[in-house]
């Protein structure tokens, strides 16, 4: 894993204008910064990763087009040994086919058999004749909603990069405007909620709805934050902190 690893990254150096490029493009439509020091530091993290056993054979992971998770979905399709097809929306297109062929032409050199493909806008019936083992919805509300009609094909959803936030102050307008505008540049969903809504409703909100990967609230109140740290089921739950400082998100191992 170490070597491919390393090939990757000295790849990603030798092309950084290359990829620069793509990004300005992809930039002027949908507003996405790319650094190529993050992309080299989501390899870095797996260097010293061990090949795992192979629990499915082919698999569909569909995400909004954040070519960070594009990257971090490759090198667990690397670790697991699984097939992977990639399915986003136009999104950042021009970035993740170029992460992609490079994984492709570094795992054909290296004679892995793994296998990463990009695609967009299947069609149900196109998707059942892929022969896929699972379809994972990534964070991707809209998708799953449209994938768990397809038969015979398990479709999961899980929460990923899914924020919700409840706010109750005008101190607080500054750091939730800095979440949306963190969140609208990566390509993650957010859902803000403050204080002219019911509490009870938002609280019911946040854990009736698909995004349950992180919730948030910012409050002084010491009652509403142990009722909100209490009730609300998102897998991370945040008082009056920064999730986006807070914590490193993964990929979920349990999704191959």
């Amino acid at each position: 894993m170490r070597q491919i690893v390393n090939e990757m990254i000295e790849f990603i150096k030798d092309n950084k204008k290359i990829l620069e490029k793509i990004n300005q493009e992809d930039y002027e439509i949908f507003a996405f910064h790319f650094e190529v020091n993050q992309l080299i530091a989501i390899f870095e993290n797996y260097k010293n990763e061990t090949v795992k056993p192979q629990n499915t054979k082919k698999i569909l992971v569909s995400h909004e087009g954040n070519p960070y998770i594009t990257a971090m979905i490759c090198m667990e399709a690397i670790l697991h040994k699984t097939e992977v097809i990639v399915e986003i929306e136009e999104v950042c297109y021009g970035l993740n086919l170029a992460i992609i062929k490079m994984v492709n032409d570094i795992l054909k050199d290296s004679k892995n058999t793994t296998k990463v493909l990009l695609q967009n806008a299947y069609t149900n019936q196109g998707i059942q004749d892929l022969g896929l083992d699972k379809i994972v919805c990534l964070g991707n509300t809209n998708t799953y909603m449209s994938f768990k009609k397809v038969k015979d094909v398990e479709v999961i959803y899980v929460p990923f990069y899914n924020i919700s936030v409840y706010y109750d102050s005008e101190e607080y307008e500054e750091l939730v405007e800095n979440m949306r505008y963190f969140a609208q540049q990566n390509l993650y969903e957010i859902e803000i909620f403050d204080e002219t809504e019911d509490f009870e409703d938002v609280i019911y909100s946040i854990n009736h709805s698909l995004t349950k990967h992180c919730a948030v609230i910012l409050s002084q109140d010491k009652q509403k934050q142990e009722v909100f740290r209490q009730n609300v089921n998102s897998k991370i739950v945040c008082v009056n902190k920064n999730p986006f400082k807070e914590f490193e998100f993964k990929i979920l191992e349990e999704i191959f």
